[in-house]
C-alpha cells in the first residue's frame, strides 16, 4: 500500500482515539469531569419552610449546576446569617427581618431571592395564669426569641389589641427552650412557631389558649449573602438560584415526593408534614410585597425605639436582582429608590 496512503490513515486513527479518549474523561462516567463541584455552605433553619433545599439536595439539582452544596442547621435563622457576616458560611436562609437590622446598622449583606412564605407562628397563653383573651396579657410575662421577626409579631399583635409592648415583661427564649418555658412556669405566654407549637399543643392541650399572631402577615424566607461574596461569585449566585427554582418546580409536579424528601430529612410524622405542607407556598420570587414587608417593619422598629435610626433605609440597595433576572425573569417585579451597590 502506497506510504502516504498507510501515513494518512495512521492519522486518522490517531485522531479518533484522541477524541474518544477526550470525550470519556469529560463525560460524567469519566474519570476527570470538565470542572471540580464549587463548594458553597448555607446555614439553614431545619424546618419544612425550608423546604426547597432539602428537595434541591437530594435531587441532585445542586450537583447538577456543578455546586458542592453544604448545609449547616441554625435555629433561630437570625444565627445563619450571624455566621454568613462572619465568613462561617457563604448563604443564610432566613426571614426578611435580619435583614431590616442590618440595613439600620448599614451592613453588607443583601436578599438574593425569597424562596418561601407562610403562616406559622403563633401566640400560647396559660388558662391557669389568668389568660384567657388577649387583653389578659397585659401585666403579664412573655416569652419571645428577641432579635427576630418574632418580636415584631408580638409588638403588631399587642398594637391591634390595645397594647403596646411596654405593657408586658419580655423574657428571651430560645427556640430550644420553648416546651420546657410555657410547661414549667417560667412565662404566662410565648410566641413560637413550628415544629415546636405542635409539640406544646400536645402537652399541654386545653390548659393553654392559642392565637394566630401573625394577623395575616406572611413570613418570608429569603436567601442572603454578603455583598462581596456576590460581587466575587455571581456565577454561584445564578447557579444556585437555577437549582432551587428547580426544587420549586419540583414541589409542583411532583408533591408527594416533596413531601415525602422533606419528612425524611427532619424527621417528621406524616400527621404533622399533612397539616404543615400545604402552609408553604414556594417559589423564587423577587417582588413588591417582600420591599412592603420590609418598610413595615423598619416603621415599626423605628417606632419602637429598636433603633437610633429616625428614616427606613432603601431596601434597594439590599436587594440583588441580576441573579433571578437570568434565572426566572418574569419574577422579579420590585420598585425602590436606589439600586444595588
Amino acid at each position: 500500500m502506497n506510504r502516504r496512503i498507510l501515513l494518512a490513515i495512521g492519522i486518522f486513527i490517531a485522531l479518533i482515539v484522541v477524541a474518544a479518549a477526550g470525550w470519556w474523561l469529560l463525560a460524567p462516567g469519566g474519570q476527570a469531569n470538565p470542572r471540580t463541584p464549587d463548594p458553597v455552605v448555607i446555614g439553614v433553619q431545619p424546618i419544612d419552610s425550608s423546604g426547597l433545599l432539602y428537595i434541591a439536595e437530594d435531587r441532585h439539582f445542586f450537583s447538577d449546576n456543578g455546586l458542592a452544596v453544604t448545609i449547616r442547621d441554625f435555629d433561630p435563622p437570625v444565627n445563619g446569617v450571624t455566621a454568613m457576616q462572619r465568613g462561617e458560611v457563604d448563604l443564610a436562609s432566613a426571614t426578611e427581618y435580619p435583614v431590616v437590622m442590618s440595613a439600620f446598622n448599614r451592613e453588607n449583606i443583601s436578599i438574593l431571592t425569597k424562596h418561601v412564605q407562610v403562616q406559622t407562628v403563633s401566640l400560647f397563653g396559660r388558662r391557669d395564669r389568668g389568660i384567657t383573651n388577649a387583653s389578659d396579657l397585659r401585666g403579664k410575662t412573655i416569652g419571645v426569641t428577641r432579635g427576630t421577626l418574632a418580636d415584631f409579631y408580638l409588638g403588631r399583635f399587642l398594637t391591634l389589641h390595645g397594647m403596646e409592648l411596654r405593657d408586658v415583661a419580655l423574657v428571651d427564649v430560645q427556640p430550644g427552650q420553648f416546651a420546657t418555658g410555657i410547661t414549667t412556669g417560667r412565662i404566662d405566654a410565648l410566641v413560637c412557631w413550628e415544629p415546636y407549637s405542635t409539640s406544646i399543643r400536645s402537652q399541654k392541650g386545653d390548659t393553654i389558649v392559642e392565637w394566630p399572631v401573625q394577623s395575616g402577615q406572611p413570613a418570608y424566607g429569603v436567601i442572603v449573602a454578603r455583598n462581596d461574596w456576590i460581587a466575587q461569585h455571581p456565577d454561584l449566585v445564578v447557579r444556585f438560584l437555577r437549582s432551587l427554582n428547580a426544587a420549586a418546580e419540583y414541589t409542583t409536579t411532583h408533591p408527594a415526593e416533596s413531601r415525602a424528601i422533606v419528612r425524611s430529612r427532619l424527621n417528621l410524622s406524616d400527621s404533622y408534614i399533612a397539616v404543615e405542607w400545604p402552609r408553604n407556598q414556594f417559589g423564587l420570587s423577587l417582588d413588591q410585597s417582600l420591599v412592603l414587608t420590609l418598610e413595615d417593619e423598619a416603621r415599626w422598629m423605628i417606632a419602637n425605639n429598636l433603633t437610633n435610626a429616625t428614616a427606613v433605609p432603601d431596601f434597594g440597595k439590599y436587594i440583588y436582582t441580576k441573579g433571578m433576572e437570568q434565572v426566572k425573569p418574569g419574577s422579579v417585579n420590585i420598585v425602590t429608590g436606589g439600586s444595588w451597590p
